[in-house]
């Protein structure tokens, strides 16, 4: 499976500005083929970021998964142009329970996710996702490693934080709901944990942000 990851600021920007905005909650599909996505992205590299990440209800996944995460990477991020990225968070594939997981590509892989427990619905889950050695990442859960140590070239001193929850519809015309609250929003600059900072927001088509402050956020569909 492969999540989207999200620091491809152009892509994600058109996604956001092409999807409809018309579409209504409940319409199938309720968003653009493929990837849709709530959430906000950095404008200013940083080596950590962290966030409480809790399902307000169970999502509804009609196809394919939604998913809830804070991260670093993406397509195209790294060395070389090569795709690479890390993040962590809650996701719900069709069929299936919420369940906290993490996801890594490193260069010349293929993606590689692993559910990590089952996620409680109403339960806030501190996440992060930092830099812990020069071009190493792992991922957190509530200050605990969940995930190796990954080295993943290219990446010290150039990557956005990106916190975000996303619909993949499997292919089929679907429109999956999810409700999500992220709280504490947090990246780390210059050896010290800071508010997000500079940032722009994604939405698309019934895919929207809600009760915007500058550390949270409801991601909802």
């Amino acid at each position: 499976m492969k999540i989207a990851a999200a620091t491809l600021l152009s892509a994600l920007a058109v996604l956001g500005a092409t999807a409809s905005a018309s579409a209504a909650p409940g319409a199938a599909p309720c968003g653009v083929s493929g990837y849709n996505y709530a959430g906000v992205g950095g404008l200013q590299t940083s080596s950590g970021v962290a966030g409480t990440i809790r399902a307000m209800a169970a999502p509804k996944v009609e196809a394919g998964h939604v998913a809830a995460w804070v991260g670093f990477g993406g397509y195209g991020a790294g060395k070389g142009g090569s795709d690479a990225w890390l993040q962590a968070g809650i996701i719900t594939k069709a069929g299936g329970a919420p369940s906290l997981y993490w996801e890594v590509t490193r260069p010349g892989h293929e993606p590689e996710l692993v559910v990590l427990r089952e996620a409680e619905v109403g339960r806030a889950y501190r996440v992060s996702v930092r830099e812990v050695a020069k071009e190493t990442w792992r991922a957190f859960v509530d200050g605990v490693a969940v995930s190796p140590a990954f080295v993943l070239p290219g990446s010290h001193g150039r990557w956005e934080a990106t916190a975000v929850a996303e619909s993949w519809d499997g292919g089929a015309a679907v429109c999956n709901h999810f409700r999500f609250a992220f709280a504490d929003l947090t990246t780390r600059r210059e050896d010290a944990w800071r508010e997000f900072g500079k940032r722009f927001h994604l939405e698309g088509g019934a895919y929207r942000l809600a009760e915007v402050t500058r550390r949270s956020f409801l991601a909802v569909s």
